[in-house]
């Protein structure tokens, strides 16, 4: 029973209802509007470059998934823009809350659809992840498209399409090749024959065995990606409990609230005897098979748990459902809104709070941004060494870009190996990595230039290297 009964009347309204809300979560996540991108984002853009324009400077095709990019330079043909990807991935995580709509009112009923789908379009670490052009939200919103597709498993187009979109979500983020597991317990679970399974492997395989192929080729083994991938989060930086004590930061209190409804009737069910809640099973196997593998994987943040995003939001809401049949239809009707009303006020003091000071464009740049312009401007053509953001030194600079390693004390032994030729050296006081910008000063090699803030750059003439 779900707390509103829609009939084809009101279906019109209804549906014009959640392309507006659709358009308004796009709104909140699509601003404020940053012009400049750090990390990660730099990198994702970067091999947008390679894909659209072929430029080789910099790479990290080698262990990043290559989709997100690739999207990005399709659409680069119609705006050349990094605003392009600030639109993707807005889009991508304005989708997310409409596929929990419809995978919750597939599963459960409408309301329940309803709900999920307020979690997961106003929650504030939702909005705020959706603003930032990275992999986490596509990839989530992938996964949840291939369940829902797989919910309508009574068509086989649907199951095909299904692998199709687990595929892409593989993709875009490496860690979604788990949920396979989730589509097994889902095969078990729903009794669905070998023949069902063969047109989602099929679907699976049409993006996934190409890039194998590519991988093999190109790096000497299909598993190359994968293993380099999960070796570049390998330090640990938090303990093991960390996403356990700042979940609420993930999740708000509202949506943990009903969670505990859920688990609450669920547990009686259970005690009671009652076959209930045989589709919970999916949701249960699939958030606890994610939390497992991120809690033993040694480096952590919390947006690694957007692949269990839509099915804490589904049982959240189901909670709420389970929780509402307490009251009348009159007072349902009145709890669900007032449940909505909370969702869209605190999505909106989120959007509220990003623009607040900053206004609805944000063209704040970094040090090393302003340092690759230096560059730029100089008319400089060779490669540039780097200990510290050289994807975003890379991307503005257009310059190859050479990354110091190792970048600790062991640099001064290996310095010769390290700078083999004339560059270009940016190095930072932001951290604490070597060389350090003293001992470049007083070392005859390096010449300094400009300092942009933390970031200093020095020409290094090639020579033989004065000890430390």
């Amino acid at each position: 029973m779900g707390l509103l009964t829609f009939t084809s009347s009101r279906k019109k309204a209804f549906y014009g209802l959640l392309i507006l809300l659709f358009l308004v979560m796009f709104f909140i996540r699509f601003f404020p509007l940053r012009i400049y991108h750090w990390w990660d984002e730099a990198v994702y853009l970067q091999h947008a470059e390679i894909f659209f324009s072929g430029r080789l400077n910099y790479s990290e095709l080698s262990f990043r998934p290559p989709l997100i990019s690739l999207i990005f330079s399709v659409f680069y043909y119609v705006w050349h823009s990094a605003v392009t990807a600030s639109i993707i991935t807005s889009l991508f995580g304005a989708i997310a809350p409409v596929l929990a709509f419809f995978a919750g009112k597939k599963m459960y009923g409408t309301g329940t659809g309803i709900i999920a789908g307020f979690i997961t379009g106003f929650s504030s670490f939702f909005i705020i992840n959706s603003n930032f052009i990275m992999t986490d939200i596509p990839a989530m919103s992938l996964i949840g498209l291939s369940f829902l597709l797989l919910n309508y498993y009574e068509k086989k187009h649907f199951i095909f399409l299904s692998g199709i979109s687990y595929s892409l979500a593989v993709l875009t983020k490496f860690t979604s090749a788990l949920f396979i597991l989730v589509v097994a317990v889902f095969f078990l679970t729903e009794r669905l024959s070998l023949k069902k399974a063969y047109y989602f492997i099929s679907g699976a395989s049409i993006a996934l065995i190409p890039y194998l192929i590519w991988a093999q080729i190109s790096l000497g083994s299909f598993a190359y990606p994968f293993i380099v991938g999960s070796a570049m989060v390998s330090d640990k930086n938090e303990n093991t409990m960390y996403y356990l004590t700042n979940f609420p930061l993930f999740l708000s209190y509202i949506a943990i609230i009903g969670l505990i409804l859920w688990a609450a009737a669920y547990i009686f069910s259970y005690l009671s005897g009652r076959n209930e809640g045989k589709k919970d099973k999916i949701l249960i196997v699939w958030i606890f098979l994610f939390l497992a593998y991120l809690t033993y994987v040694p480096h952590k943040e919390l947006r690694y748990l957007f692949p269990i995003g839509l099915p804490l939001a589904i049982l959240s809401a189901r909670g709420y459902i389970i929780f509402s049949r307490l009251f009348n239809s009159r007072l349902r009707i009145i709890f669900g809104a007032l449940l909505a009303g909370y969702f869209i006020i605190a999505g909106f003091l989120v959007f509220y709070n990003q623009v607040e000071g900053r206004g609805m464009i944000i063209n704040e740049s970094f040090d090393e941004v302003r340092a690759a312009d230096y560059i730029k401007g100089m008319n400089y053509t060779g490669s540039i060494y780097s200990h510290h953001n050289w994807p975003v030194l890379a991307y503005y600079s257009g310059l190859e870009v050479k990354s110091i390693w190792p970048n600790d004390m062991q640099f001064y032994s290996h310095a010769d190996d390290i700078l083999k030729n004339s560059g270009i050296i940016i190095v930072t006081t932001e951290v604490p990595k070597q060389p350090n910008p003293e001992w470049l000063r007083n070392n005859s090699n390096f010449t300094f230039i400009r300092s942009f803030g933390n970031s200093h750059i020095f020409y290094y003439n090639n020579s033989i290297m004065e000890p430390y």
